[in-house]
């Protein structure tokens, strides 16, 4: 009787993870699993905190403490099957009184070469953004509305969305470093070594793959989670310390068994000395699997707003204040389309002489004899 029970136990185990062959086999499973949770949430309304700081005490803000000289960004996603529209904007008292130093990647500033070595970076307040989007064409401005690029979708890979739960600015814009698409995906295909190993984390054993590319990247799934990301950091050489190190910290389990991250803690240079420079994005508020009326994918352009199109080397300036929507930026892309290039000043010069060139020859060969003869 016992020995049956015992067998019934390992099936059903049998039954809830899926049993692994070799390495590969755990890559592809943990690709899998992966993207079915991440592409599940096809309509989003979240709510979130985008928090950068410092800390004295890591394992503090990762049981949920406060980040103290703290910057916060109120960032608002929505997404429903296509239209999008997102928002990260500065607090007016904080873009007054908090000015902060940000590097021109502001995740990894120690890539940025100088002839002094240190990181380029300029003083600025805050800088918001917000982005509109549907399957075809993308807009994105700024937190005044004043200015924006216009582009087709994947023409500007940069000028993507780069935080949000699901990526807090560790994935490349737009997500275009997922693990599965980029690491599992050419690593088995064999751009790079990849290798899987299971490791405990925070009290959790997670399915971790670790790819060397130009960097060492590892990335930590938790199975009982969809294989949701729960861990990342970046070794930039072998031997060398880590650059970042992420973890989520509490997720909520929606219909389904999917999972959707709810906070994440970011920890720059964590083999450093305290205190040490942190970002953490908290949900504030999440509804999933409703749909949004048509008027929230929408964001108000002001009155003189520039509107570039950097592929066709266009520009247009709207007269008056405009409401764009998500649904109908191809009318906005074809008046674009047969806007005049940006008018460019050219750069003053000395005036030239209108003499031909033979003239100075002569006037030269003339002065000879009187410079002789003096």
């Amino acid at each position: 009787m016992v020995r049956r029970c015992w067998l019934l136990f390992f099936s059903s185990l049998s039954l809830t993870l899926p049993a692994i062959a070799d390495d590969r086999e755990a890559l592809h499973t943990i690709a899998k699993g992966y993207r079915r949770n991440r592409d599940s949430f096809q309509q989003i309304d979240c709510r979130f905190d985008w928090i950068e700081g410092q800390t004295g005490d890591i394992q503090a803000v990762l049981s949920g403490g406060s980040v103290e000289n703290s910057m916060t960004m109120k960032g608002h996603w929505l997404v429903d099957d296509g239209l999008e529209y997102y928002e990260l904007l500065c607090h007016d008292e904080q873009n007054a009184a908090n000015p902060h130093e940000l590097s021109l990647d502001s995740t990894t500033p120690e890539s940025v070469p100088t002839p002094n070595g240190k990181p380029v970076a300029n003083v600025v307040r805050c800088l918001g953004e917000m982005h509109l989007r549907n399957p075809d064409v993308s807009l994105q401005t700024d937190q005044t509305g004043l200015v924006g690029n216009l582009t087709l979708n994947g023409e500007l890979p940069s000028q993507g969305i780069r935080v949000t739960p699901f990526n807090p600015d560790i994935l490349g814009s737009d997500e275009t470093s997922s693990p599965d698409h980029l690491y599992i995906r050419e690593g088995l295909a064999g751009r790079f070594p990849i290798h899987f190993r299971r490791e405990t984390v925070r009290g959790k054993e997670l399915w971790c793959l670790e790819a060397e590319t130009r960097q060492i990247m590892k990335f930590g799934f938790d199975p009982q989670q969809g294989f949701l990301l729960t861990y990342a950091t970046v070794i930039r050489t072998p031997g060398a310390r880590r650059s970042h190190e992420m973890y989520v910290t509490a997720a909520r389990q929606c219909a389904d068994n999917r999972w959707f991250p709810l906070r994440m803690v970011i920890i720059n240079e964590p083999d450093g000395t305290a205190p040490w420079r942190v970002k953490v994005l908290e949900v504030t508020d999440l509804i999933v699997d409703e749909s949004r009326p048509r008027e929230e994918f929408s964001l108000e352009l002001a009155s003189g707003a520039r509107v570039d199109v950097p592929s066709r080397q266009s520009a247009i300036t709207l007269n008056d204040a405009e409401r764009v929507y998500a649904d109908n930026l191809e009318a906005l892309d074809q008046r674009a389309r047969w806007a005049k290039p940006p008018t460019i000043v050219p750069r003053a010069e000395s005036p030239k002489s209108h003499w031909p060139p033979w003239i100075w020859i002569l006037l030269a060969g003339g002065m000879f004899p009187v410079i002789k003869g003096g």
